[in-house]
Parts: structure tokens; C-alpha cells; sequence
């Protein structure tokens, strides 16, 4: 039969015997045959879209942001792990590239070794909105504050869920939960119905600017790291998959592997007896 488009001059079409066919990312289809008549043609034509996929379009790492985090334990089987959290992004809020990221940790900013990676990418950005202080123990029904995130979307969770962990995000150097989320701009989140002071961390008033970062795995993650790491600054730097490290511009952490942290007692009971 005749393959659509294919052309041996223009405005002439002939009945090809099809010998050879090569098929390129660029959505032409190189034939090789012969014409009714014995001539020989050789020439390109288009593939139908259902014959051929869009090609994907190359890969070139994206530049990341990343957030190191001296935290409490966010889960129990951390509380007696000496270790830290990040999470990392591309820093492009219409980036479409992710593909995981590397951390990279050095003593002297010179020699880098990979420290951790990961494939999920973060949920981070700022307030754009103060965050008056409030109660521990109870909902903060009064406040609520504005996020404008980088990536990631927050969504509304029920009670239960929020008291099984959903919903965590360091705001600054505070731990809340909050349990409705209101869309009111491109990438702009109210957060309401808090839980302030999570995991034993500082109840404060927030100023707009500070970091908002998701807590809750797989969109954080954690690393593990020996005693010789506690207390001693070391330079890191972080990458997308297949980045260059050595282009890559370090920042200074130090883990105090604050996961070790000892919580204090909450909600004691007492009974006295006599006899």
C-alpha cells in the first residue's frame, strides 16, 4: 500500500514496495523502497501520531533547593538514632524535571562524598503571613497563617489523621499541624485548625518570610550519622541527579542530632491509696 505522505516528486504518488523503514525521535520515518516502475526511491515521510510518540525532551538536572533540619525525632523509631532530616526541591516552581537529588557532605569544602539521596521531592516555600503565638495542647482556632509554596500542594485532613501524624510542616523553628487548607492564590495556602508546638518545640510568634517545610516521609527524609558528626560543622551541597557537584555552592550545617532529645511526660495521671 501507499504509506501517507510519502512522495516520490512533489504532487506524485506512486505505489512503493517498502524494503527498509527507520523510525527517529524527531518523528520522521526513513523508507527505503521500490516503485512500481523499478525506480528507486529513497526518502523521509511523517509518522502517524497513533505510529509515533512525542519525543521526550532531554534532560538537563535542575537546579534544587534544599532544607537541612536539626529536628526532634518526627517518628519514634528515631528517637534513639543520632541523625538529621532534609528535604529538597527544584527551586523552579513550574519545574517539570525532578528526578530525585543527592546530598553531599565534606569536612573541608574540597573533598565531597554522597551523604544521602533521594527520589521525592519536597514540600517547602515561605509564609507570606505572621503567625501569632499560641497554646500548646488544644486547636489554635484563632490563628492560621498564609504559605506560599515552592512545590507541593497541602490538603485538608480530619482529626484522626491529623492526630496520626498528617499534616506536619515547620513553620520557622516551630512544629504545627494544621487540619483545613484554603486555596487563595497560585501556590498560596491558608492553614487552619492548628496543633502548636509539636514534638516538644518552642511555641512563637512568627514574622512572614520564614520557612514553611513539610514534614511528613516520603517528602522529607532522614539521615542517619555516627558521633563523630555530633556538634562538628560540616559543608554540604546538594544536587539533582546527574548535577555537578563541583558547581554546586555549599552551605554549613552542624547536627546536634537533636533526634536523641528526651520528650517530657504529657498527660500523667495520679492515684493516691492509703491503706
Amino acid at each position: 500500500g501507499r504509506p501517507k505522505g510519502s512522495s516520490v516528486v512533489p504532487s506524485y504518488y506512486a505505489l512503493i514496495r517498502i524494503e527498509k523503514m527507520d523510525r527517529g525521535n524527531n518523528h520522521l520515518v526513513m523508507i527505503e523502497g521500490t516503485v512500481v516502475n523499478q525506480q528507486t526511491y529513497r526518502g523521509p515521510s511523517f509518522a502517524d501520531e497513533a505510529d509515533l510518540p512525542p519525543p521526550a525532551p532531554p534532560y538537563i538536572p535542575p537546579a534544587v533547593t534544599s532544607h537541612l533540619l536539626d529536628l526532634p525525632p518526627l517518628l519514634d523509631d528515631h528517637a534513639e538514632i543520632p541523625g538529621h532530616y532534609f528535604s529538597i526541591l527544584e527551586t523552579d516552581p513550574l519545574g517539570l524535571s525532578w528526578r530525585g537529588a543527592q546530598v553531599w557532605t565534606s569536612q573541608n569544602d574540597i573533598d565531597f562524598t554522597a551523604a544521602a539521596s533521594t527520589g521525592s521531592e519536597g514540600l517547602a516555600g515561605a509564609t507570606i503571613s505572621p503567625l501569632p503565638i499560641g497554646e500548646r495542647g488544644v486547636w489554635d482556632l484563632k490563628n492560621s497563617v498564609d504559605v506560599q509554596m515552592i512545590n507541593g500542594v497541602p490538603e485538608t485532613a480530619t482529626d484522626a489523621q491529623v492526630f496520626a501524624g498528617a499534616n506536619r510542616m515547620l513553620i520557622d523553628n516551630e512544629i504545627i499541624a494544621y487540619r483545613q487548607v484554603t486555596v487563595i492564590g497560585t501556590r498560596q495556602y491558608r492553614l487552619s485548625g492548628l496543633l502548636r508546638g509539636l514534638r516538644d518545640t518552642t511555641i512563637a510568634s512568627h514574622a512572614s518570610g520564614v520557612r514553611a517545610v513539610g514534614l511528613v516521609a516520603p517528602l522529607i527524609a532522614f539521615r542517619q550519622v555516627n558521633s563523630s558528626v555530633i556538634g562538628a560543622p560540616r559543608f554540604y551541597r546538594t544536587v539533582a541527579i546527574g548535577g555537578n557537584v563541583s558547581a554546586a555552592t555549599s552551605v554549613t550545617f552542624t547536627s546536634n542530632a537533636k533526634t536523641l532529645t528526651q520528650f517530657a511526660p504529657a498527660n500523667l495521671t495520679a492515684r493516691v491509696t492509703g491503706s
